[in-house]
């Protein structure tokens, strides 16, 4: 068996069950695309859409969420969705309510207006 072919094979699977869906809290500029490995928010306010503006990982079975990366302070979309809007919406929609939600994390991100905001998804 060669090395090379469980990892491509994965990647495969990965891209075969990601799928793309319309609006956000019913805001038809935001996209959100759905894979094995996280959920991407697009939007044309941000790199022309083209880019992801928001990825996080909702995890159900440890009741987490955690954002990989957000640039929202660089979405021009007009009525303009915030991070903590975003970030329950997806929480939301995998079938989980807010009280469920554990803990709040966030890696890559390094401004504090973003890291607040992400802290305030549980408020």
């Amino acid at each position: 068996m060669r090395p090379s072919f469980v990892p491509s094979l994965w990647l495969t699977i990965g891209l075969l069950l990601e799928s793309t869906y319309g609006a956000i809290l019913g805001n038809a500029a935001y996209t959100i695309q759905d894979s094995a490995l996280a959920k991407s928010v697009f939007t044309n306010g941000y790199e022309n859409g083209k880019k992801a503006l928001v990825r996080v990982v909702v995890d159900s079975f440890d009741y987490k969420i955690t954002a990989k990366s957000a640039w929202n302070a660089y979405d021009s979309t007009p009525n303009r969705l915030h991070l903590n809007e975003i970030m329950m919406a997806l929480w939301k929609d995998d079938g989980l309510e807010p009280g469920e939600m554990v803990t709040v994390e966030f890696s890559w991100i390094v401004n504090q207006p973003t890291k607040d905001a992400i802290a305030s998804v549980r408020s």
